[in-house]
């Protein structure tokens, strides 16, 4: 499961981002501060593995593609 996080609201340092949970809530993966995400709102997922979120500041859908692990 993914949720995203509009972050704290600071104006001057917007710390949104996106966790991976496991099904019992065990957090997996976090990211957002390397993506700059702006006021992130909602997210979707692609079937190549892809998150698509939609920044409510910045007027617009990113497409983040996780790195894969070797």
């Amino acid at each position: 499961m993914y949720v995203v996080d509009g972050g704290d609201q600071n104006p001057d340092r917007p710390r949104g981002g996106v966790t991976k949970l496991t099904r019992d809530g065990k957090v997996v993966a976090r990211g957002g501060s390397t993506w700059n995400l702006d006021g992130a709102h909602a997210l979707a997922l692609g079937k190549d593995g892809a998150i698509y979120v939609a920044e409510a500041d910045g007027h617009r859908v990113r497409k983040l593609v996780p790195r894969r692990r070797p």
